[in-house]
């Protein structure tokens, strides 16, 4: 039986959405540990093991705020605030809206997280991309 880890120093039970589902049926393996674990420590702690995600969300903390002052450091801000305005509006008859801007904005700036290269006070010019290559739900491909 696998799904659940005892640690007695702090007197905590750690088990896993799964195992917590079979001790919920009575009469199992698992329903029959808990109750072991609850007459031998009687102020037993259960905990839930919570899912990891090793590499983090690409879109994580990404929000509009974020992308529309980050293009304003630009020194063609306005013509990159002119391609993002484009893109917004295209993504609102997208599925995820959210989604779709920042697949355009780190298709356009792929070195968002690295130090830029500055030249009096704004970072170099980029030039603007067109929308990705991104079907709707209807799979129609939009080209800005």
């Amino acid at each position: 039986m696998t799904g659940y880890k005892m640690n007695f120093a702090t007197k905590t039970l750690t088990i896993t959405k799964a195992f917590a589902a079979m001790a919920m049926k009575e009469n199992t393996a698992e329903a029959n540990l808990m109750k072991h674990m609850k007459e031998l420590v009687p102020d037993l702690k259960v905990s839930y093991k919570t899912h990891y995600c090793r590499t983090p969300h690409p879109y994580k903390g990404l929000t509009s705020h974020k992308i529309e002052r980050y293009i304003s450091l630009f020194e063609n801000a306005s013509e990159l605030m002119e391609a993002y305005e484009v893109i917004r509006n295209i993504a609102e008859t997208q599925p995820n809206p959210h989604n779709f801007v920042c697949k355009w904005f780190l298709t356009q700036f792929p070195d968002y997280r690295e130090i830029p290269k500055i030249r009096e006070g704004k970072i170099i010019a980029t030039t603007a991309i067109t929308v990705p290559a991104i079907k709707n739900e209807m799979n129609y491909n939009l080209v800005a």
